[in-house]
């Protein structure tokens, strides 16, 4: 079964990354994962689906928002492998039966002794996982927030409260890079 998360992973190597989990199975609403717990523990989501919420503030308001709904076969908790921080979002099941598979953080210091190839091989998937869900929301928030605005100015306002010291590009800098003939830019108007 782990062959369908981690590709690269051989039969014998599954089986062994397998002795170390634990199989669950969780309810409809059952909370997998909660945010801002610790812990290291990585959650293998064999069957159903989960929503991903995240409680955040919002102008100054305390909100819990839903981030996003994933499918299994997919990996959870792959951000705390990498970083060992409190867990950045809450995972609830959103079917009866959620089956999963928990990799505890024991487990992967075992396979990480006696199996480091293997080890390496779980932190390159999750580091994708992590590289890929960053990408799909920053491309997410760029078509809904910043390209739907049909002023430049404000989009680049907006832009600016994330990623501080970004700016238009000279018009012959955009032609280089991208081949944009008319690139807008403010001063050139």
């Amino acid at each position: 079964m782990l062959e369908k998360i981690i590709s690269n992973l051989t039969e014998e190597e599954a089986q062994f990354i397998e002795q170390q989990m634990q199989a669950k199975e969780a309810a409809l609403g059952e909370i997998l994962v909660a945010q801002g717990t610790t812990g290291q523990d990585l959650y293998f989501l064999i069957a159903g689906t989960c929503d991903v919420y995240r409680k955040m503030r919002l102008g100054g308001h305390v909100c819990a928002l839903h981030i996003v709904t994933l499918e299994g076969p997919t990996l959870l908790g792959e951000a705390n492998l990498l970083l060992n921080q409190e867990r950045n979002a809450t995972v609830v099941a959103r079917d009866e039966n959620v089956k999963y598979l928990i990799l505890p953080h024991t487990g992967y210091l075992k396979i990480e002794k006696e199996r480091p190839n293997v080890a390496l091989k779980l932190l390159g998937h999750a580091g994708k996982v992590v590289a890929s869900r960053f990408i799909q929301q920053n491309d997410s928030f760029q078509d809904r927030v910043i390209n739907q605005e049909q002023d430049p100015q404000k989009g680049l306002a907006m832009l600016k409260k994330f990623s501080a010291g970004v700016k238009f590009c000279k018009p012959d800098t955009a032609r280089k890079l991208f081949g944009i003939k008319n690139a807008y830019h403010p001063d050139e108007l």
